[in-house]
């Protein structure tokens, strides 16, 4: 039964695709950020937030999102194939307080911030409350490797969920729930073609097979995308302009005694002064820097990505298997002073295997739950960076981990309005950090997790940047759920004891009181803790200079002494629900952040590192530390407004989501942590959709994202606003799309 069944479903697929054709993701795909307030959040649509859904991403048990005191947005898969979705930061860039970068960097990928907190970083990502962030990476990489186009919603909670989910869940979690087989067999399947070759298609086969109790539920998927040359200088190319760049870090040159702003230098001005352009290139830029004064050479930058996935359930026993590949032009988002974009051969490519099996029994009142999961990180050893300082033009990189965690959970119901559950778990990683740059590509015999390590010196070198390091984390949570007259509470606490970092703990409480149907009451708070990631913890790059084959030039520095961040969170919201045309969210949070890790120079210790050379008569170099007395807190207000039938005859509806923060610190070691985070926050954000569909295979969506200049109250140090933000203004988007059905097959999707 069950062969006969697979042989119709792969039949059927070829059947049943829908096709879509669409304009690339044009302009979100370029909107890239080298200088953070050049980012622009674009194709901003709408998200249902709807009571009859179910969630589990709050408590690990399904409630109904009424009943929930946090902010939470819940994206189902609907308006996910509707608005041409197909990747994470594509569902959240529509959400309010989160700004997004696409293509992003090699690094990290697609990125987003989430109330001035980079999300990659600060936000925990589950794919059936799973989680997918390898310890190696210092931020989790987003592309099209995730289900996005199979998943039947994506829950999106605000705030501080450690007391459940642990370290990183900080600023919020974002659940991917994917599509199962409740009535038999179930087929999807999209295509998207562009310009400058674009093109993706994923598919996802369902189903059951079996009798009685020997049922057995099965899903198969896949996506694949390529876009073999996103054009991100088309409309930014003073953005890579060098000597723009150096005009905003405030940098001035010094030619033979007269003081120069970057931007003013032409050919005409270096030859009067004795100098050819290649002479100051060569000081400036970098003796491998490609192209001319005001332009780096650019050749094709490509972006790509898959995902092989498989879930399976029988009586009880689940199995689930995903491999997620991305591959990205390594050097998005960086400066065109320190690296290269000419050779299409240097790309950032990874690879992460998830593999989990989980046994769930349920009984009257009580349910219990067992998960294994092994997390393999790995990046592709041909890895590479194109550095302008560095005598060849690919610099190699490379990573690895694995993770293998045990959680067993209870659930307990002790009456019929409220409920308990406890867990433990208990996790182990093998990790290499990224590691300094390579001449050739890493031997990954180099470096076989829970195995003895083998790494050769390399020259003078050494071991610089080797870094293999083994921990373990024991956690046990509870938390509680119960429903009394009108008020709903949750309580809850987690206790860790990591290896390396100590013990932890982070208790929430969250309140909600319903006035009446349509006015509803909110209050939480929340700790959180957020653990250094081992790649920034033992960051270590350093090169050995062109014009001194002896000595050795540092740029970042290693520091094993790092300690976790710490995160309160207070969030009081109110929700009006005024029949089925007008909703609205409104909540004001307070967000506090201790300890937090910066970027920072520090001078060199030539006695730990005696091969040490000055580039540029500076004998210093980056690393990252704590700064222990500082506090940063971040407070403001978030709106979702959404109108339903403004003109019931053309079915048009609306939501606007509004956004306004300030920001505070106490101390001046604070400047670099607010540079590097929440300057992304500006004081007001706001993003309005407005869709109409005058006949049922015919929709249009007008999308507006605007937001203000970054006030003077996010920086308050004079001198640092004013290299940084004095002529940045703020800025206003309009996107216009258009879905067009032609038959249940086949639909058009046009983009402006």
């Amino acid at each position: 039964m069950l062969k006969k069944d697979c042989i119709l479903l792969l039949v059927v697929i070829l059947f049943t695709t829908n096709f879509t054709t669409a304009q690339a993701p044009n302009d979100s795909l370029k909107s890239l950020d080298i200088t953070p307030f050049l980012l622009k959040a674009k194709n901003v649509t709408t998200t249902a937030d709807t009571g009859s859904v179910k969630i589990i991403s709050v408590s690990r048990t399904a409630k109904n999102i009424t009943d929930l005191p946090f902010p939470i947005y819940v994206i189902t898969h609907e308006e996910i194939t509707n608005n041409g979705y197909t990747t994470l930061t594509d569902v959240l860039k529509s959400l309010p307080g989160i700004r997004v970068s696409q293509p992003g960097t090699g690094e990290y990928g697609e990125s987003f911030q989430i109330r001035g907190l980079p999300g990659n970083q600060y936000a925990k990502i589950l794919v059936n409350n799973l989680p997918i962030k390898p310890s190696a990476v210092a931020g989790m990489p987003i592309g099209h490797q995730l289900p996005i186009r199979q998943a039947e919603r994506i829950e999106v909670i605000y705030g501080p969920v450690a007391a459940v989910y642990g370290a990183d869940a900080v600023t919020g979690v974002i659940n991917i729930i994917l599509k199962e087989a409740n009535k038999g067999t179930f087929v999807r399947a999209d295509i998207f073609v562009g310009e400058q070759k674009y093109n993706y298609a994923n598919f996802t086969v369902g189903g059951k097979a079996g009798k009685n109790r020997n049922i057995l539920e099965y899903t198969i998927y896949a996506n694949k995308m390529e876009h073999p040359n996103i054009d991100i200088f088309r409309g930014y190319s003073n953005t890579y302009n060098p000597l723009a760049l150096m005009e905003q870090q405030g940098l001035r040159v010094n030619l033979n005694g007269s003081i120069y702003n970057p931007i003013s230098i032409t050919p005409e001005i270096l030859s009067d002064n004795g100098l050819t352009e290649q002479d100051f290139i060569s000081r400036y830029y970098g003796e491998s820097y490609q192209g001319s004064l005001t332009k780096p050479i650019k050749e094709a930058t490509a972006v790509s990505g898959h995902l092989i996935g498989a879930n399976l359930k029988f009586r009880g026993v689940g199995l689930t298997y995903n491999t997620m590949y991305r591959k990205t032009h390594s050097s998005f988002g960086l400066s065109p002073l320190f690296y290269r974009y000419d050779n299409p051969q240097n790309y950032w490519a990874d690879n992460i295997q998830q593999f989990s099996l989980s046994y769930s029994y349920d009984i009257k009142g009580f349910s219990t739950s067992t998960n294994v999961s092994f997390l393999a990180y790995a990046m592709d050893n041909t890895s590479s960076m194109g550095l302008t300082r560095y005598d060849t033009d690919r610099a190699y990189l490379f990573s690895q981990s694995l993770d293998i965690q045990a959680e067993q959970l209870f659930t307990i119901n002790p009456t019929r309005n409220s409920e308990i559950v406890v867990g433990f778990s208990y996790l182990v990683s093998d990790i290499l950090p990224l590691t300094n740059y390579q001449d050739k590509p890493f031997n990954r015999s180099w470096f076989i997790p829970f195995n003895e390590y083998s790494y050769p010196s390399n020259g003078i070198l050494g071991k610089f940047g080797y870094n293999p390091i083994n921990q373990h984390n024991l956690s046990a949570f509870a938390q509680g759920f119960a429903t009394y007259k009108k008020f709903n509470f949750i309580v809850g606490t987690r206790f860790d004891e990591n290896s390396i970092y100590g013990s932890s703990f982070n208790p929430r409480f969250a309140m909600q009181y319903k006035v009446s149907k349509s006015l509803t009451l909110l209050t939480s708070f929340g700790l959180a803790y957020k653990a250094p990631p081992p790649s920034l913890t033992y960051r270590s790059l350093a090169y050995i200079p062109l014009d001194d084959p002896n000595g050795i030039k540092y740029i970042t520095l290693p520091n094993s002494s790092l300690k976790p961040e710490g995160y309160k969170s207070l969030e009081l919201g109110v929700l009006v629900n005024l029949g089925d045309n007008f909703t609205t969210n409104l909540s004001g949070f307070y967000n506090e952040i201790t300890n937090p890790i910066i970027s920072t120079s520090v001078p060199v210790d030539i006695q730990k590192y005696p091969f040490a050379v000055a580039a540029n008569d500076s004998l210093w170099a980056s690393t990252f530390t704590n700064s222990p007395k500082a506090v940063s807190r971040l407070y403001g207000m978030q709106a979702t407004i959404r109108l339903m039938n403004i003109i019931k005859k053309y079915n048009m509806h609306g939501e606007l989501n509004l956004s306004l923060s300030r920001q505070s610190e106490e101390a001046p070691e604070l400047v670099e942590f607010i540079v590097s985070n929440i300057q992304l926050m500006p004081k007001h954000m706001g993003q309005l959709t407005l869709w109409v569909q005058p006949h049922k295979n015919f929709t249009v969506r007008t999308d507006m994202v605007w937001m203000t200049k970054w006030l003077r109250v996010l920086i308050p140090f004079e001198s640092l606003y004013s290299k940084l933000f004095s002529d940045i203004d703020g800025f206003f988007t309009l996107d216009l799309s258009s879905t067009i059905k032609l038959d249940s097959n086949l639909m058009l999707m046009l983009k402006a």
